[in-house]
């Protein structure tokens, strides 16, 4: 397979996200409660390195957030004196943090200062290229 290289694409982790997700309420023993934070936690270690490889992974600071809060979620059971209502909004802030990281990166990435038209009245700092006419 030269030359071949492997896109992640959205759906493919939204997919992936969900999976994990309902894989989470199946009963399972108490000695699989660690092994479980751990996949939580390294499913949202490889999306937040593909966010921050590069700005084409916009979109995958969203399931590293959602992974990110399905980790904190599961590790408070194992802290004692740690449940409460307050853990819904750690849950609800870790999301929307990763969310508002998308639309930044996003945004940054459209509206670049390399890619941004001159302003009106000032000389554009791009190079210009040379017209191709041809004499008749």
């Amino acid at each position: 397979m030269v030359g071949h290289t492997l896109t992640p694409a959205p759906t493919v982790a939204v997919a992936l996200t969900g999976g994990l997700l309902a894989l989470n309420e199946v009963p399972r023993p108490p000695e699989l409660a660690f092994a479980w934070v751990a996949i939580f936690a390294a499913t949202s270690v490889a999306y937040l390195a593909l966010f921050v490889v590069s700005a084409a992974f916009w979109w995958a600071a969203i399931p590293a957030a959602v992974m990110l809060g399905a980790f904190v979620i599961a590790l408070v059971p194992m802290i004692p004196d740690a449940r409460g209502p307050s853990i819904l909004y750690l849950l609800f802030a870790i999301i929307a943090t990763g969310a508002g990281a998308a639309a930044a990166r996003r945004r940054g990435r459209v509206t670049s200062p390399s890619r941004a038209p001159a302003r009106p009245g000032r000389r554009s700092s791009r190079p210009t290229r040379p017209s191709h006419t041809t004499a008749a």
